[in-house]
Parts: structure tokens; sequence; C-alpha cells
């Protein structure tokens, strides 16, 4: 690690416990304490390797210098999220106890499946996700009947449904009827299914194989390979 001295936001990201952009609610709203004194300042610095732990709502929680990357096969049925309701099932149920608190990139609706990434890297998973990183998600979709080759034209020119616009970077036929390979930059929630709808087509099959740099492989459904930052 080049350059110990992380100011707070930094900090919390690094241990997994959230995004650098919540960092201010974070602190307000819970009690992060280091060397018995509670932080509030944006700009606290601290020295990861000389201060080896946070103190935050009574737990602490060390710094180990170790940072894990990891893609996973969300199979449908799970919601992607900490928080389940009603009867959903969430991802985490997946995943072991020393992945519960990472970070994810990619996250797919309860009936998709397919490539996500995780990590205790708070900054990794930021760049993954945000529009600036123009991250390419790449998408094999099975629908309810074949598109025209105006739905298919119109995809990559522009599609307005409910006053949201969308755009596919790709949308190419595979040999099978009715089945394509869809390429998004943005990722807009529900975006696929959104345009299909607005075709008056329904989506039977969405499977992410790519995001970025990262190939979902052979990893079987529900499980997960530890990988290295590229």
């Amino acid at each position: 690690m080049e350059n110990p001295e992380y100011r707070i936001g930094r900090a919390l990201s690094y241990l997994g416990i959230c995004p650098r952009r919540n960092t201010p609610e974070f602190l307000k709203e819970n009690t992060v304490l280091h060397k018995g004194v509670r932080i509030v300042d944006l700009n606290y610095t601290l020295n990861i390797r000389e201060n080896s732990f946070l103190e935050i709502n009574g737990r602490q929680v060390h710094f180990n210098n170790n940072l894990e990357y990891y893609l996973f096969h969300k199979p449908p049925g799970y919601v992607v999220s900490r928080k389940e309701q009603k009867n959903q099932k969430s991802v985490y149920r997946l995943l072991p106890e020393t992945m519960q608190t990472f970070f994810y990139a990619g996250r797919l609706d309860i009936k998709s499946r397919g490539l996500m990434v995780f990590s205790n890297d708070g900054d990794f998973i930021y760049r993954l996700t945000h529009p600036s990183g123009k991250t390419v998600k790449k998408y094999r979709v099975h629908t309810s009947r074949p598109l025209s080759e105006r739905e298919i034209m119109v995809t990559q020119k522009g599609v307005n449904f409910k006053h949201v616009d969308y755009r596919f970077l790709l949308l190419e036929k595979l040999e099978k009827n009715a089945h394509y390979e869809i390429h998004l930059e943005e990722g807009k929630n529900r975006e696929i299914r959104k345009v299909m709808e607005k075709f008056g087509v329904d989506v039977l099959d969405l499977f992410r194989f790519a995001l970025g740099n990262y190939q979902i492989g052979d990893i079987p459904e529900g499980k997960w390979m530890k990988v290295s930052m590229e």
C-alpha cells in the first residue's frame, strides 16, 4: 500500500463499511470512534498501518490490509439486498460469513441470473458501478417472440418508456430463435425488461455473462470464485 494515510471516508470504504459518498450520513447515524474520540469531521485522517482498528457502535473493526474480489453466479429467485421482505431470499444467504459485509456490483432483479462482483474494496466497487466508469454489461436474453428488424434498430437509437430514455450498445440475434446478445453501458434499473415491455414482449430468461473485464465462465449458480483486481 503506497500511502497509509486515509481520510475517514476512504478508511470506511476500505473496511467494507460504506462507500465514500455515504460517509456523511454514516457518521451522523453511527458512532465511529478512533482512540476513544468520536469522528464527525470528514477530513479526519488516520494511518491504517499504525492504527489497527476503529470502534463502530461499540464493535472493533480491524484493518487487515487484505482486499478481496469475488465473481458470483446469482441464481434466479434471490434479491440483491441484505434486507429481505416478505418471502424474498437475499443473495447474502448464499455467501459465507466472511463476505456478509462486502459491497456488490451488478445488481440483478429477482428473476434474473448471472454474474455479479463482490468485494470489501468499496472504491473498486464504486468505480465498477458508477456511470462514469462506462462498464459494459453483457447479457443473453430469451424473449417470448422474435424482435422485428425495426425493434432491433430502435433499441440502439433510443427508446423512451414511461418518460425514461433507454439505449442498448448492441442487440444481436443468436442462432436460437428469439435469443439475443445485449450489451449495456449505463444499465438503468430493469432496463432490458422495460424496453421489451415497451414492445409488448416478455423476457423469459435474462443471463448476464460479463461485467466489464470479468466473465462468468463455468462458475455454478449460487457459487463464487476469488479473482485478482484487473
